[in-house]
């Protein structure tokens, strides 16, 4: 078994330093840690400071997520369609998730956002929306034939 101990600033007015001292961590954990840092090239403690500070963030509204991948920064001004009524959103998934899966089923982002968004891979994602029952690629009969004709062509 490994001790583990952290120095961490207070954001107070009183530059205050707390410790946290973790007993009984086993091995494994502490090599784990050793190899998340490693990755992101910071210091064990610090690696250690983000995990804790993800884990007790408070949770990201939708709003906030919209304008983080949307917002002004972005130069994007989003016209907000109107639209029926809908079901409830179950939380099955993550809200992230669902946002990315309605905004594509809308068009209103590519398959590759979509998946950024949802913090999947492309494969991961597509998969998603095949179980979900959502068509990837949506082509007219126009627009069908003329791929069928073309791919005849090769």
């Amino acid at each position: 078994m490994a001790l583990l101990s952290l120095g961490i600033k207070s954001d107070k007015l009183v530059q205050l330093m707390a410790s946290l001292i973790i007993r009984n961590l086993e091995d494994e954990t502490i090599q784990r840690l050793r190899i998340l840092a490693a990755e992101h090239q910071v210091p064990m403690e610090e690696e250690v400071r983000r995990i804790l500070q993800e884990a007790v963030a408070p949770e990201i509204k939708i709003g906030d997520l919209a304008l983080e991948y949307f917002g002004e920064k972005y130069g994007v001004d989003l016209v907000l369609p109107k639209h029926k009524s809908h079901e409830p959103l179950s939380f099955n998934y993550s809200i992230d998730v669902k946002l990315a899966v309605k905004l594509f089923a809308e068009g209103n982002i590519s398959v590759g956002k979509a998946a950024k968004l949802a913090k999947m891979g492309i494969a991961e994602f597509t998969e998603h929306l095949s179980e979900q029952g959502i068509a990837i690629v949506d082509f007219t009969e126009e627009e069908f034939d003329l791929e069928m004709a073309y791919l005849n062509s090769l």
